[in-house]
């Protein structure tokens, strides 16, 4: 921006707030779909679960899907129930606060090396609280505090054996055609999975597996047409303007951006070849 031979190059601009940086979100206008920052339908959802055939039942891991963007994953956390039919282990994880691309799978392990070893690539994270899986422990996702999405029953009598959705030595996935991501404690739905008990068994790594045995990461599709942000815009949390006489840059935040509304005036005075704003 230019005004006679003062010339100012604005390089970036960061909104944030103490201990916070802002990032875009989903502004919904129903009601019912919660608060503005983060609509109750899901973008993340809850795609596949693998115990597998290695020392100690390893590789444990979890496949989620990015049905829409996630600007910030650490709305998002896994649980994973009490073994033997306890109930809801409640939240013991919680993703860091990174960006993940629509139409993007993340792996979730209970460690990195024998993951790597057997699938041939690194997992996205590592956490044991909530991926330790013997092929019996329910699997929750949580979106702010609350259940979103399931695999598997957190509570089961294990005195008539293990549940139909058992996976030890093997893996669970999602069908395509699953109707998932819409929002609530949703009730888990084993007509959804696809099971393969004892599918892994004797694999050093998933491609040692048959077609029909290997794990069929990254492959889930969500069903044509379906969006569970339908209706809701994507809002940047600061806008930043220049005053009519090209003396000050003005930036504000929205409400519902996760810390009110702020505003800052910023004088151009001093010449500045890379500028942060934060509010």
């Amino acid at each position: 921006m230019g005004c006679g031979n003062n010339v100012q190059i604005i390089g970036s601009v960061e909104c944030a707030v103490p201990e916070k940086t802002l990032t875009p979100f989903y502004d919904c206008p129903s009601a019912d779909l919660g608060s503005p920052a983060y609509a109750n339908a899901s973008c993340l959802v809850l795609t596949g679960v693998v115990s597998g055939p290695l020392g100690g039942s390893l590789p444990q891991f979890v496949e989620a899907y990015a049905a829409c963007a996630v600007f910030d994953m650490s709305a998002y956390g896994l649980g994973r129930a009490i073994a033997g039919g306890g109930g809801s282990g409640g939240q013991s994880y919680t993703f860091p606060a990174d960006a993940v691309a629509a139409g993007s799978s993340v792996w979730i392990s209970a460690e990195s090396s024998q993951f790597e070893a057997f699938m041939g690539f690194a997992p996205t994270y590592v956490n044991p609280a909530a991926t330790v899986l013997s092929g019996t422990e329910a699997v929750e996702l949580y979106l702010e505090g609350r259940v979103v999405d399931r695999f598997g029953e957190p509570s089961y009598n294990p005195s008539a054996g293990d549940p139909s959705w058992a996976f030890a030595n093997g893996w669970a996935y999602r069908a395509s055609s699953g109707t998932v991501g819409l929002g609530g404690d949703r009730a888990f739905d084993a007509g959804e999975w696809a099971v393969h008990a004892g599918a892994l068994v004797g694999a050093d790594a998933n491609a040692d597996a048959s077609s029909a045995d290997a794990f069929s990461a990254a492959t889930y599709a969500p069903q044509p047409g379906w969006d569970p942000m339908a209706g809701c815009a994507v809002t940047t949390p600061c806008s930043c303007s220049v005053s009519t006489d090209h003396t000050a840059i003005n930036c504000t935040t929205v409400p519902g951006a996760g810390a009110g509304k702020h505003t800052l005036h910023l004088p151009l005075q001093t010449p500045l070849f890379f500028m942060y704003v934060y509010i």
